[in-house]
């Protein structure tokens, strides 16, 4: 691992922020057995495609000039590296990053060091953890703590970055950042210090729609009705559970979501066999951004036993304004938003609380 990770956020502070103007790039990179096949650069905002060559010799080489020092993605049929268009860059196609160029592309890597640093140690911990023999709680707990204690400086220093270099390198920071906040105030404040540059950015509008909509349905709020299919083809609607005199859990998942199938399990398959004769609570799993045939498998297959909605699209997702899964919701017997991102034991705690809230 480079050894990146002091300098870059050190000299923050000393980048000066670019002019809107055009740039020239030189980009390169080494491409073995890749021989005739095309390499292509795209502007990774607007997905447009900037440029392309041949590899020839195992290697290629794409120059020319854009609009913005755009954060681009260079790829080749499986192979893909990022960069910022600034000047000359080789790119890495195992690290996907560039290995050596601008300043703003260096900065970029140091980022990434950062990130893969955290990572790196929270795996370790993990292994260590394991092999002292420690069970799934313990080494959950301790991962939580050591998430809870990390987790905030890593964010910081994105933020950080982005405020200080509003160019294509915080466009490239953006790229992750916005994975990294689940706070729809925290993201305001952050967005009302962006300059017009980083406002146009098409992930910055697409995530602050969705942090609008984080807002609307808030604990504390009424649902929002959407429609989907039970297991048998029939069209039915989250307003034909939620609001009618129970609490509902709701679980968002797919079938292609290994922590959806495995919070199901472990958490939920528990809770619906403890709860079931409860007249007051109700679990339902809504299927997003996934193949009916495939849902409907993998209900099959885990014997999924309470309510389905499958093929409701992304159309929950963007109502709710969440874009990965699982995420779990509680609702109240009056249809209001009581909690979400619920899981394992906080969900076990919460269900219960309100259960015994309302005997």
């Amino acid at each position: 691992m480079r050894k990146f990770i002091v300098s870059s956020v050190c000299v923050l502070g000393l980048v000066s922020l670019h002019t809107e103007a055009s740039v020239h790039y030189v980009i390169k990179g080494e491409m073995p057995d890749k021989d005739g096949r095309t390499v292509y650069l795209l502007d990774y905002d607007t997905n447009q495609r900037i440029d392309s060559t041949l590899v020839s010799n195992g290697s290629f080489k794409i120059e020319g000039n854009y609009d913005r020092d755009a954060c681009a993605r260079v790829e080749c049929e499986t192979l893909y590296s990022n960069c910022i268009l600034d000047g000359e860059v080789t790119l890495d196609f195992e690290s996907h990053s560039p290995k050596a160029g601008s300043s703003l592309n260096m900065l970029f890597n140091g980022y990434r060091d950062q990130q893969n640093e955290y990572f790196t140690k929270m795996e370790s911990l993990e292994e260590k953890l394991t092999a002292e023999g420690k069970n799934e709680e313990e080494i959950s707990i301790k991962t939580r703590e050591y998430c809870n204690e990390n987790f905030p400086q890593l964010m910081q220093n994105y933020e950080d970055g982005i405020l200080s270099n509003q160019n294509g390198l915080g466009e490239a920071l953006m790229l992750t950042f916005i994975r990294m906040v689940s706070d729809a105030e925290h993201w305001s404040d952050f967005y009302a210090k962006l300059s017009p540059r980083l406002l146009e950015c098409n992930i910055v509008k697409k995530a602050n729609n969705r942090f609008e909509k984080l807002k609307l349905t808030s604990p504390g709020r009424p649902f929002v009705n959407f429609s989907g299919k039970d297991i048998d083809g029939k069209e039915i609607q989250l307003s034909d559970f939620v609001g009618k005199g129970k609490y509902v859990l709701v679980d968002f998942w797919a079938s292609w979501c290994g922590p959806c199938r495995m919070e199901a399990r472990e958490v939920l398959k528990p809770l619906y066999e403890r709860l079931k004769g409860n007249p007051k609570f109700e679990i339902l799993s809504v299927a997003v951004w996934d193949n009916p045939t495939a849902t409907r498998k993998a209900i099959a297959q885990e014997e999924y036993r309470w309510p389905q909605m499958i093929d409701a699209g992304k159309t929950p997702m963007e109502l709710y304004g969440f874009d990965g899964v699982p995420q779990i919701m509680l609702f109240s017997p009056e249809g209001m938003i009581m909690d979400r991102n619920l899981r394992g034991r906080k969900l076990v705690e919460t269900v219960d609380a309100a259960l015994s809230e309302n005997r």
